[in-house]
This record gives structure tokens, sequence and C-alpha cells, in this order.
């Protein structure tokens, strides 16, 4: 306990959630160089955008990610290293807010978007989305302008060991706008009651399942039972999927990604042929990160599409 109370910030508790992050960013960007350096790079990393008909990629070279997209996350390399987002092992000057007595809100180091949000376990407990459903609409809530989204232990998260989620400002991620502007060539409405209303978009590279609600134990019923349709990887605990959820307008919207695989054909390959790049949720949102200047050049339309391909499940 005496571990968590060095890494917690004292917020004002008139202020919303939201403000308290406000200020949480203000004295993080303040006091910590390595945030402060990482943020002001994300100012100036380069960035292009891949079209398909109706939706799109924005393609990111950010060197700091390296550590994230390249992590071993194989049991013996896991076992070998300190867990980064253990209490005992955050910087001195890593600070954070408690949530649900249960999670510790930090600003991420080496972010992608800004004000990028990593709500990790106050305990070592293993990527597992069990019964957390309920804590991350929780937080949703909380933190109505962020999206929050959660990567599976084989599914981009690059502490598996440790369960955590993460969180971004609503918008940041194509996806959230999209789902506005996709038609109904894309959007088919599945399954519907009084509660709530369960989209599927194909079409799209990515099957997305889609639970929208003001219900938030519809939502957990609902997409719990199509979790437990999803083939179960022995491995990680848990079948492969993504998960990304947001509370606008008085409803939430939950996104479910079933998956197959962690990382593309491409990664493995040598020379010419590699493309350094992993997908986790960022990827799924719309946003590729590149962290070799030579793969933000060259990936290409094609290469998205075989990427795609290969790492999420086509559900029928």
């Amino acid at each position: 306990m005496d571990h968590l109370l060095q890494h917690l910030i004292e917020t004002d508790k008139n202020l919303t959630r939201i403000k308290q992050v406000e200020q949480l960013f203000a004295q993080q960007v303040n006091e910590w160089p390595l945030l402060q350096s990482n943020t002001e790079a994300l100012k100036s990393i380069e960035r292009r955008y891949i079209a398909f008909d109706g939706f799109g990629f924005e393609v990111q070279h950010n060197p700091a990610r390296e550590r994230s997209t390249c992590a071993d996350t194989r049991k013996k390399a896991i076992e070998k290293r300190p867990c980064f987002l253990c209490i005992n092992n955050l910087p001195t000057q890593q600070k954070g807010i408690l949530l649900l007595d249960r999670y510790l809100l930090l600003a991420n180091p080496y972010p992608i978007f800004e004000n990028h949000l990593t709500i990790s376990d106050i305990e070592h407990t293993p990527q597992n989305i069990g019964k957390r459903l309920g804590d991350m609409l929780q937080i949703t809530r909380q933190l109505e302008s962020y999206t929050v989204f959660y990567n599976g232990p084989a599914c981009g998260a690059s502490a598996p060991d440790h369960f955590h989620f993460q969180a971004c400002p609503f918008g940041a991620m194509h996806i959230d706008n999209e789902l506005i502007t996709l038609g109904q060539s894309f959007v088919k409405e599945t399954f519907k009651n009084e509660k709530i209303v369960i989209s599927k978009i194909d079409n799209y590279l990515r099957t997305v399942f889609v639970f929208e609600s003001d219900d938030s134990k519809e939502i957990i019923a609902q997409a719990e039972k199509l979790i437990e349709t999803l083939p179960f990887h022995a491995e990680s605990g848990e079948p492969m999927f993504n998960l990304m959820c947001n509370f606008q307008k008085d409803k939430y919207r939950l996104l479910l990604f079933p998956r197959i695989a962690q990382r593309p054909q491409c990664f493995y390959k040598t020379g010419s042929e590699q493309l350094v790049v992993s997908v986790a949720s960022v990827e799924l949102g719309g946003i590729i990160v590149t962290p070799r200047h030579v793969d933000f050049e060259k990936i290409s339309k094609t290469d998205l599409i075989k990427i795609f391909e290969e790492v999420t499940l086509k559900y029928t």
C-alpha cells in the first residue's frame, strides 16, 4: 500500500474525473522528462493516409513504440523481465489516479495519441478479461470523452502478465467517426430488443461486432454470449479478441473484434519482405503504428489487406 500511495496524485474531489485526468497530464508532462519528450515528439511524427472505399487507415511513424510493437510476449521472455506495470517497478516520477479502488490510471510514457492512458490493475494478475467487462463499462462512463480499449493477452498486449486497459480521447481513432459514416453495405443489424442493438460490420478488412445500449448489464450479457462462441486460445486462457468502448449521448458502444493471430506473417520475415507491424486495438481502430521508417514508407494497401486477413477472424 505504501508503494501505491507514492504513485497517487492529490486530485480535487470537486472536479469531474475528466478534469482530474487533465490535471494529471499537466502535472506529469511538467515533471516527467520522458513523458514530456515523447509527448512533444508526437507533434512532429510523420503520418500518411491509405484510403479504402468508405474508410481508411492512418500510418504513423512512431519510433518510441518499438518497445511495444516488438515486445517478446512469449512466456519465458515475460518471466525473465521485471513487470513494467507493477507499482514497485514504476518510475519515481510516474503518478496516477485510483479508479474503482482496483486500477491505477496513468499517463502512457510512450504515447500514440495525446493524452494516451494506461489503466492497470494495482495487483500483478494476468491479462484476462474474465468478469471485468463491468469494470470496463464503469471506467468508460467515468471517462466520457475517451475510448477505452482492451488488448487480449495474445492480441497485442505487450504486458500479458499484468491486467490493464488503455484509453485515448474519443475521435483519436478513425473508427470512432467511421462508425457514424459507414453505410448499409458495411453495417448489418443482427439482433435487437428493447434494451440493445447488436450490429456486425463486414467489408471493412476486419469483422467488428457493435453493441449499443444504455443498459450496461445487457451489454455485458450479450457480449459474454458472443465471446463464448469464439475459438478458445488455451495458452492465453481466453478466446482471441480486442475490445473498445465509449459512452456517448447516454449510451454505451462496445466494439468486439474476433482474432485468429497476434501478428501477421510479414512481422517474422527478414530483409525486404519484413514489415514490423503488430496488430492491436489501435491498428483495428484505424492507426497503423510503424516504429521503423522503412516500413512507414513502403506499407501499402495490398499489405494491409493481407495483414488483416492473417490476424482477424471472418466471423459468419
